[in-house]
């Protein structure tokens, strides 16, 4: 009896194998592993397809370096060759990769061999003044607080107190690029289209236009969630202070509410997406100053 079990078993192997093939053969050992993996201390990742044969996307991960152990940290992926990570606090990070191909198939994960600090003033929650990629440096205004983001959910209208900072030239009045309206920023494309009234992804960076299509900054409600985009637009992640309340926003940029374990520990949104410390939850746990379950 226990001889047929082990037959039958094994003939639903095959029969599985053989309906779902792509199962037993999407892993490649022969597809090169990406190569030339670097990641600088402002959050860009960068690597070169190490096969002969194109990749159709990749998948890209940042490790953090933790208690002494590395932990994933993000994930995302893209058909380019470098993206952007925004970090909320400082540390050492690596990436690794992994290559997906045109014919159903990845190769192994290349992990980057070395690690990159970021430093606290190259955070999503660090200094202002900078100048990002097109050389705008941004200065808070009223109604925001020192990090440039919005005190009261959902009343923030786009920002244009932007200057150029020097050594950079204007934007080009034509072709693809950014470009600066009577109401704010909007992105043109190529065929002189823009995107409006939805999420899009720019040189490794996710921005929420408007219906007319003016990028937006501050908290921004979307297919019943909040999200928040931070004052060069880019929507942020991780832990954001905002008038002196801690919000928690996920990998896909969601405002979480109730309780979520981060980083192993406890903590407790309550239902503005604030985090409670030093106080107690509905239903009687203890927060500690740090927002930390300890009872």
């Amino acid at each position: 009896m226990r001889n047929c079990v082990k037959a039958a078993a094994a003939g639903l192997c095959m029969a599985l194998l053989c309906t779902f093939p792509a199962l037993a053969d999407k892993l490649d050992s022969s597809k090169a592993v990406p190569v030339n993996l670097e990641l600088d201390s402002s959050g860009e990742a960068s690597w070169t397809n190490g096969d002969a044969e194109p990749a159709e996307e990749y998948s890209v991960e940042l490790w953090r370096l933790t208690n002494g152990e590395w932990k994933r940290y993000k994930s995302k992926k893209t058909d380019e060759d470098s993206c952007y990570f925004s970090v909320s606090r400082s540390g050492y990070y690596k990436i690794r990769v992994r290559a997906y191909f045109y014919d159903d198939t990845y190769s192994e994960w290349a992990e980057m061999g070395d690690r990159q600090f970021i430093d606290e003033e190259d955070t999503d929650s660090g200094s202002s003044g900078v100048p990002d990629d097109w050389g705008w440096v941004y200065s808070p205004g009223p109604g925001y607080d020192s990090y440039g983001v919005p005190i009261t959910p959902g009343t923030a209208k786009p920002l244009q107190n932007y200057n150029q900072a020097p050594g950079y030239g204007s934007q080009s009045p034509s072709g693809a690029g950014w470009v600066q309206g009577a109401k704010g920023w909007w992105y043109r494309y190529q065929n002189g289209s823009y995107p409006a009234n939805r999420w899009e992804h720019i040189n490794g960076r996710w921005y929420y236009f408007d219906q007319e299509g003016y990028m937006q900054t501050g908290w921004v409600w979307y297919a019943n969630n909040w999200y928040l985009c931070l004052p060069d637009g880019q929507m942020a992640t991780g832990w954001r202070n905002v008038n002196e309340k801690w919000y928690y926003l996920n990998e896909s940029g969601v405002m979480l509410t109730g309780y979520q374990m981060i980083d192993g520990k406890m903590y407790y949104l309550d239902a503005t997406g604030a985090r409670v410390q030093n106080g107690y939850s509905p239903d009687g746990h203890r927060f500690d100053e740090n927002g930390v379950m300890v009872s």
